[in-house]
C-alpha cells in the first residue's frame, strides 16, 4: 500500500472497526507501530487517530508514556472503544494519581524560589495530578488518596494499594465512602484496610452501624465476617447496588439472613418486586427456600432479576423455570433473552433440548456461567448457532470439554461477522459499507482482518 492509503486505512479502522478478531490483533498492532513508530514518541494527534487500535493490546496500553496530555486523550477515546480493558483503567489511574517528574519539580522549586526572593518557599506539591502541564513525562508517585482524587477516579479507586487506602483521613473517608463503596472488585487486603476505616468511623460495635451507613459502605460490607454480616441492617432497596459487589458463595446466605430479619421477609411471601430488589442476594437462598418461592411471582420477576448464581444454585432455579415456562423445545429467542443468567442452570440434556435458533439470544453474561459439561452436550448445529458474539465468550475451560467437531462449529460461529452495535453512533465496518466509501486496497485489508 502507498503510505497515504495505509494511513487512511488504519485511521478509518480505528474510527469504525468495533470487532477485530483476537487472532488478528497482534499483526495489526505491529502494523500500527511500523507505520506510526514507537508509541512513546507519538503526538496527541497520532494517539487520537489510531489509539483505539493500539489499545486492543494490553501490553501496549500499559507501556504508554506517562505524559500529562495522555489522560485527556484516553478519556476522549474511551467512548469509541467496544471494550474498556483493565490495562486501560490502570493506565488512567496512574495518569490521574501521578506526580510531576523530579526534573520538573526541581525546576518549579527553583523558579518559585527566584520569584519569592529570600522570603519565598521552594516547597511544591507532588500530589496534584494536574500540576505539570508540560509535554514531559512524569513519575508515578506514592500519592495519598484525597477527596478530589477519590471522587474523580470512581470505579478506578480499585487500583489503590492497601497501604494507600489505610492512609485515608477520617474526614476524607466520611466524604467519599459512597464512592469507595461502589467499587465491586477489591482484593481481600484492600477490603481489610477499608474495614478498619469503616469500623473506626461507624463502630466500633457492629450493632452501632445504621441502615444509612450500611448503604453508604456498599461493597465495603464484603469485608465483614459471615457472623457480622448477619447483624448488619441491610435495606431491601439498597440491594440493587450492593448486589453488584463481588460476594462469595459463603457470604450470600448471611446477607440474605440479615435482609430477611431486618425487613421481616418470609421467602414464600416474596413478591416479584422484592425478588428483583434482592438482585444477586437471591443466590443466597437455600435449595429448600428456592422451592418455596411463589411461582407466579417468580415468573413475573425472572426477566428483571440481575444475578449470577453458582452452578449449584442455578440448577435449583432451573426447576422453577421448567414449571413456569413449560416445554424447553418451545422456548423462543425472546424468552431465552429474558431468562438471562438463569439459563445457565439448565443441565446438558435440558440445554440440548432448546431449539438451535435461541442460542444467539442467550445473554452475554450467561455464556461463561454454563458448566463445561452442559455446553459439551450441544450439537454442532446448536454451537454454530451461537453467532460471533456469544461464541467469543466461550471460555477456554468450556472449549476444552468440546470435541474437535464442536470446536470447529464454534470457530464457524465466530467467523460469521459481529452483531455488536457500533459505539458512539459510528457504523460498524463491513464489507458492504467499505465498497461504497473507501479505496479498493482498504477493502482488501479490512476484509482480511475481519475474516
Amino acid at each position: 500500500m502507498a503510505p497515504s492509503v495505509l494511513n487512511f486505512s488504519l485511521q478509518t479502522m480505528a474510527a469504525s472497526c468495533h470487532h477485530i478478531p483476537p487472532r488478528h490483533r497482534e499483526d495489526l498492532i505491529h502494523l500500527v507501530k511500523q507505520t506510526y513508530g514507537d508509541p512513546s514518541d507519538w503526538s496527541a494527534e497520532a494517539m487520537e487517530e489510531v489509539g483505539p487500535l493500539l489499545l486492543l493490546d494490553d501490553a501496549a496500553t500499559s507501556a504508554l508514556p506517562n505524559k500529562p496530555w495522555m489522560r485527556d486523550i484516553l478519556h476522549f477515546l474511551k467512548p469509541r472503544l467496544a471494550r474498556i480493558s483493565d490495562a486501560l483503567k490502570k493506565k488512567i489511574f496512574d495518569l490521574t494519581t501521578m506526580s510531576p517528574s523530579k526534573a520538573t519539580r526541581k525546576k518549579r522549586a527553583s523558579e518559585n524560589g527566584n520569584a519569592g526572593g529570600n522570603s519565598g518557599s521552594t516547597t511544591t506539591s507532588t500530589s496534584d495530578p494536574s500540576a505539570d502541564s508540560g509535554s514531559g513525562t512524569t513519575d508515578l508517585g506514592s500519592a495519598v488518596p484525597n477527596e478530589t482524587l477519590i471522587l474523580e477516579l470512581g470505579m478506578n479507586n480499585v487500583y489503590w494499594t492497601p497501604e494507600q487506602l489505610s492512609q485515608i483521613e477520617p474526614e476524607v473517608f466520611d466524604a467519599t465512602v459512597e464512592t469507595l463503596g461502589k467499587v465491586t472488585d477489591y482484593s481481600e487486603e484492600q477490603l481489610a484496610a477499608l474495614k478498619k476505616l469503616a469500623v473506626k468511623q461507624f463502630g466500633p460495635e457492629i450493632a452501632d452501624i445504621t441502615e444509612d451507613e450500611v448503604t453508604k459502605m456498599g461493597c465495603i460490607t464484603q469485608s465483614f465476617t459471615t457472623e457480622e454480616l448477619e447483624q448488619l441492617p441491610f435495606l431491601l432497596a439498597s440491594l440493587a447496588e450492593i448486589g453488584k459487589c463481588g460476594w462469595n458463595e459463603s457470604q450470600l446466605p448471611s446477607v440474605w439472613a440479615a435482609v430477611a430479619t431486618h425487613n421481616s421477609l418470609a421467602v414464600e411471601d416474596l413478591t416479584s418486586a422484592q425478588m428483583v430488589e434482592l438482585s444477586q442476594i437471591i443466590c443466597g437462598l437455600s435449595a429448600e427456600d428456592i422451592g418455596k418461592l411463589n411461582l407466579t411471582a417468580f415468573k413475573d420477576a425472572v426477566s428483571s432479576i440481575d444475578a449470577k448464581c453458582s452452578s449449584e444454585v442455578s440448577q435449583h432455579f432451573s426447576d422453577l423455570l421448567l414449571s413456569a415456562f413449560g416445554d424447553l423445545s418451545s422456548w423462543t429467542p425472546e424468552q431465552v433473552t429474558e431468562l438471562g443468567n438463569m439459563i445457565a442452570g439448565l443441565n446438558g440434556e435440558q440445554l440440548a433440548a432448546l431449539d438451535a435458533s435461541v442460542f444467539s439470544s442467550i445473554s452475554a453474561t450467561c455464556i461463561p456461567l454454563i458448566p463445561p459439561s452442559s455446553l459439551a452436550a450441544l450439537s454442532v448445529a446448536q454451537l454454530e448457532a451461537f453467532g460471533p458474539d456469544n461464541a467469543a465468550l466461550v471460555t477456554e475451560e468450556q472449549r476444552s470439554a468440546l470435541d474437535d467437531d464442536q470446536r470447529a462449529a464454534l470457530e464457524n460461529a465466530s467467523s460469521t461477522g459481529s452483531r455488536e452495535p457500533a459505539a458512539s453512533g459510528a457504523p460498524s465496518l463491513s464489507v458492504e459499507g467499505i465498497s461504497g466509501i473507501m479505496k479498493p486496497l482498504l477493502f482488501l485489508l479490512t476484509g482480511f482482518l475481519l475474516l
